[in-house]
């Protein structure tokens, strides 16, 4: 029994602190304080956490079946998924770093990074989307979203 223990502990993913908007934020605080939308296939979002809705400035249940394009402009122009998987042409955005603008309820925008997974099993069309605000000056913002 405790080798067992022993080998889950050692394949266990290491917590990472994450740089967050408030200094850096490790282990469990970090699952509370980023923003975690979940859509189906078509992008509508179908759930939200307490970071989402404090970030965006909107109550869950006035999100939920709004499109995350309202909230994430550029997502209008790119199909969230293709074949069941997430766009490749999304998924190498988000790799490289891309920012993406995002408004919050206010109208007020800023960037961020965001981060997509497929829920479930592949073709499910249930997809995780974390938004990580990120704090620019002006003319990084310019430079980041390609104004």
């Amino acid at each position: 029994m405790a080798a067992i223990k022993a080998s889950a502990a050692a394949t266990a993913p290491a917590r990472a602190a994450i740089p967050g908007k408030h200094g850096t934020l490790a282990d469990a605080a970090v699952v509370d304080e980023i923003a975690r939308l979940t859509l189906d296939s078509r992008g509508t979002i179908v759930d939200c956490n307490g970071a989402g809705e404090s970030l965006f400035k909107i109550r869950r249940s006035a999100l939920i079946n709004r499109h995350v394009s309202e909230l994430l402009p550029q997502l209008a122009q790119l199909e969230l998924l293709k074949n069941g998987q997430i766009n490749p042409h999304l998924r190498f955005l988000i790799r490289i770093g891309r920012k993406f603008q995002a408004i919050n309820q206010d109208g007020e925008s800023f960037v961020s990074e965001i981060f997509l997974n497929v829920l479930g099993s592949a073709g499910s069309g249930a997809l995780s989307l974390i938004v990580r605000p990120i704090e620019t000056s002006s003319e990084s913002r310019h430079l980041a979203l390609g104004d």
